[in-house]
């Protein structure tokens, strides 16, 4: 997904600018930053398409700029390219850990939470039949979600496959699509305000 917000930049650049070494889709929380070291990245490129790119970055799409899409996609390329890979986590996914059961009571003493490690106990309950003449069935289910560690926003958790879904939906329908899709220049966190 950066790569692709990378080749659109080339794409809009003009064919000498495409030469440049520096040009890519910058991401910036800071707009000072932003105004400071975007202007080698986005060389050539004027217009409404510049309009677009400045209005999607996230110190002026959001409330929160590093809770931000675009924020969140950049500090995991980052840390993939730089650094380590980007550090992966087995955890319980507490809305889907449950036990079915009938003609029984069931009371739980254990659920595990957040990260796990193999051999870990997920969970432990003790059955009990309404009726001893009568079978009782009991069916536990736990499911383990992968997570990305170190996605920087604060208190969320989120599972690798929707934070994967939530960062290809801003990406192609909201930087992308808005504009080349639909011809609309996605709002900022002024506009939304404005219309309160």
């Amino acid at each position: 997904m950066r790569s692709a917000l990378d080749h659109l930049v080339y794409e809009l650049a003009t064919p000498k600018a495409r030469k440049s070494r520096n040009l890519q889709f910058p991401i910036f929380t800071d707009e000072c930053k932003f105004k400071v070291r975007s202007p080698p990245m986005l060389k050539s490129i004027k217009g409404d398409e510049r309009t677009l790119i400045e209005r999607v970055q996230p110190y002026i799409a959001t409330n929160v700029p590093s809770d931000d899409p675009l924020a969140v996609l950049h500090r995991l390329s980052n840390r993939d390219k730089h650094h380590l890979l980007v550090p992966m986590v087995a955890a319980l996914g507490q809305p889907s850990t449950w036990v079915a059961w009938s003609d029984g009571d069931i009371r739980f003493t254990y659920i595990a939470k957040g990260p796990v490690e193999q051999d870990t106990k997920i969970v432990s309950f003790t059955a009990t039949p309404e009726d001893p003449t009568a079978n009782m069935k009991v069916t536990p289910s736990a499911d383990l979600e992968i997570q990305v560690g170190g996605t920087g926003i604060i208190g969320y958790d989120i599972a690798a496959t929707d934070l994967l879904d939530m960062l290809r939906y801003h990406v192609r329908h909201w930087v992308i699509g808005m504009w080349f899709d639909y011809g609309v220049m996605p709002g900022t966190v002024a506009d939304l305000q404005g219309t309160q």
